[in-house]
């Protein structure tokens, strides 16, 4: 996906600026224009999916233990 990705990136010239959109974050990444190895892109890729994942668990986490000590919330 990755280099998919790279091939995309270079045939548009994708450039990065300010007011730059895309439809993924690995592309908004390539079009930074840092030199940056597919296994460093991977790894940066992963690492917000398991932070979005673990941020949403502790809030979650904690809305139910709040939930918990108020019946009436939880009848409601």
């Amino acid at each position: 996906m990755v280099a998919r990705c790279k091939q995309l990136v270079d045939a548009e010239g994708a450039e990065f600026s300010e007011d730059y959109t895309s439809n993924s974050m690995l592309h908004f990444l390539l079009a930074s224009g840092q030199d940056i190895s597919s296994r460093a892109l991977r790894d940066d890729l992963m690492t917000l999916l398991i932070a979005g994942h673990e941020t949403t668990a502790a809030a979650l986490t904690w809305a139910l233990h709040l939930l918990a000590g108020s019946p009436g919330a939880v009848a409601r």
